[in-house]
């Protein structure tokens, strides 16, 4: 029953791109984004690429070759000049045999919608467990300037489990604005469980990119007596701003004993 559900959602997905590039494709316009997202969309340099046909039968093929040979084409096309092409290959990786799907991750900060469209209607079905790539990269789209986008990353998110509650201060944990990130760290001071690992919250608040907001994370840990792992140590030693060090070295002194606390993959 699992892997029907599993080919259903493919070739539903595969329905839905296809709309897509008939529809979005031929005279989109590119739009910016405003996010801190766990993923970012490849530097590599644009190519053109062709996808042939025969791509698909090459994907199913019983010889290595045509499939690494397939999946080198692909993976040259998800970052292809024109967004038809990307769109394409988003299609072809959400084949079950290319196993590519998390590589679609990239795409969710193209500047063209119609792509990051694509690539969250690939990658918000929940998946097997071995190739889902869990909720941390559907964070940044929950900013996307495009409503659909944000809509469907609050669907991808409730279908892993998350609760409104989490999804708002995931919205707050990757948000532009610092007044939203501090506000997150207040609702941590105070939240009994919701967020799971609040350790993991803090190891990731501790690279924020503001000084106020990384010596809130070291607060939290002291006030909330939670065991640290090293990133207090890089505060307090190696933070940019001296008085970050010079407070993250006081919070230190009276931390508990440390213990790893950080995302599986930590988001950047």
């Amino acid at each position: 029953m699992r892997q029907g559900m599993l080919r259903h959602g493919f070739y539903f997905g595969v329905a839905i791109l296809a709309v897509i590039c008939a529809f979005g494709c031929t005279n989109s316009e590119s739009d910016s984004t405003d996010l801190t997202s766990s993923h970012s969309a490849s530097t590599a340099p644009a190519t053109q690429v062709f996808i042939t046909d025969s791509l698909q039968s090459q994907l199913t093929s019983t010889n290595s070759t045509d499939r690494s040979t397939a999946q080198a084409t692909i993976r040259q096309a998800l970052y292809g000049i024109d967004e038809k092409t990307r769109i394409e290959a988003i299609r072809l990786a959400m084949h079950p045999a290319s196993g590519m799907i998390a590589e679609v991750a990239g795409l969710l900060t193209d500047p063209v919608v119609e792509v990051r469209r694509a690539a969250i209607l690939a990658l918000g079905p929940v998946l097997a467990s071995e190739t889902d790539p869990g909720p941390e990269i559907f964070f940044g789209s929950l900013h996307d300037s495009d409503a659909e986008i944000r809509d469907l990353a609050v669907s991808a998110l409730k279908s892993r489990g998350l609760s409104a509650a989490q999804i708002e201060l995931a919205r707050k944990l990757v948000s532009p604005k610092v007044r939203d990130r501090l506000q997150l760290l207040v609702d941590l001071s105070y939240e009994d469980g919701l967020v799971g690992d609040l350790g993991a919250w803090l190891e990731r608040l501790s690279r924020d990119p503001d000084p106020a907001v990384r010596l809130g994370a070291a607060r939290i840990v002291v006030e909330r007596q939670i065991p640290t792992h090293s990133w207090l140590d890089r505060l307090a030693e190696t933070d940019p701003d001296a008085t970050v060090r010079q407070v993250a070295n006081w919070y230190r002194d009276h931390a508990r004993p440390i213990r790893p606390a950080a995302f599986a993959e930590p988001m950047r």
